[in-house]
């Protein structure tokens, strides 16, 4: 119910560069506990903010959008 809430619950300013395979995404993904999307200034899709249920009281993911 908080999860639009992202900025309060997570430093964003701290930040960690990890690499994970396509099947760790996907479930961060169909596991969500946290999903937000973030937008750049001129409007358009930046990525997304997502943690699985999980992970969700350790860190949050954000995945960009090329």
């Amino acid at each position: 119910m908080n999860a639009h809430r992202v900025d309060k619950l997570f430093d964003l300013a701290v930040t960690h560069v990890e690499e994970h395979n396509l099947e760790f995404l996907c479930n961060q993904f169909i596991h969500s506990y946290v999903f937000v999307t973030a937008q750049q200034e001129d409007g358009s899709l930046a990525g997304a903010y997502v943690s699985s249920d999980r992970a969700r009281k350790d860190k949050v993911f954000f995945v960009e959008i090329a």
